[in-house]
């Protein structure tokens, strides 16, 4: 509320200030020019940030960060001016916080944030209309001495129209927007359901490989998941190994370390 009223004092009676989400304004700025836009946003991001929150005998500093984006004929309507703001906003954040940016219709990184937020919509979708599929590639010896069956489970997705859709397209998307969590836990839900339910694959299976991603070592209730699903499965933990990036891996190294451990204890490898 304070901060919704000190963006009002800060633009002109025609301009429209309003509430998006949580902690996301939208300004409409009428008859504005972009240099005058960018002025205003200035004017804003300096007020925010020598604005002082008070809150509970405590009192809080805050920044921001905004997405300048011209409304012109050769928009796509409302939602896509409200995507290139968002995507204008994201790039303001990752630029260091605090910052301005302004979106160029040929501005190629935005361009692919707005496609990204979009794949990030598709992704969810895909996962409550059960859409992901499962493959296994088989890893095979050079010289055939080896007991069971060897093989890396890989991830498809199929799109609205049921085409299959490699995770080239779509593992950026899903990890900029933190859904990789939500990925794993689908995956691992499914591949264990599947050795439950098939005793021959079960019998055949030597070891299978998992890829995880480094958000799911990060998120402390991924592994309470995976040691329930295990216990649950009544799966031989040494037929699960477990696929890890080094960059993950030494992002979060005492995550990854106490995930790997504890594993490692039930027979997982890694």
């Amino acid at each position: 509320g304070q901060v919704g009223a000190l963006f009002k004092s800060k633009v002109r009676w025609r301009d429209t200030v309003s509430r998006l989400g949580g902690d996301e304004f939208g300004i409409l700025l009428e008859a504005s020019t972009m240099d005058e836009a960018m002025r205003t946003a200035e004017t804003l991001r300096d007020a925010v940030m020598n604005f002082k929150f008070d809150w509970e005998s405590r009192t809080f500093r805050i920044g921001a960060s905004i997405g300048v984006v011209p409304i012109t004929a050769e928009n796509d309507g409302v939602a896509g001016i409200l995507s290139a703001a968002e995507a204008a906003c994201a790039a303001a954040k990752e630029a260091g916080r605090n910052r301005i940016y302004s979106f160029q219709e040929n501005d190629l990184d935005l361009m692919r944030r707005r496609r990204e937020i979009q794949w990030a919509a598709r992704i969810n979708n895909a996962l409550e209309d059960g859409r992901f599929e499962i493959y296994r590639q088989l890893i095979k010896p050079l010289h055939d001495n080896e007991f069971g069956l060897h093989y890396e489970l890989l991830l498809r997705m199929r799109d609205e129209q049921g085409n299959v859709v490699t995770p080239d397209q779509f593992i950026a998307a899903a990890e900029r927007y933190n859904i990789m969590p939500a990925i794993d836990r689908w995956v691992i839900e499914h591949v264990f359901r599947w050795l439950v339910s098939e005793a021959d694959e079960r019998e055949k299976l030597a070891m299978c490989s998992i890829n995880l991603s480094g958000q799911s070592l990060s998120d402390d209730k991924f592994l309470p998941f995976v040691i329930d699903r295990l216990h649950r499965s009544g799966i031989d933990g040494s037929k699960i190994c477990f696929e890890i990036t080094e960059t993950a891996a030494v992002a979060s190294f005492s995550q990854a370390n106490r995930f790997i451990q504890a594993l490692k204890d039930l027979g997982c490898k890694f």
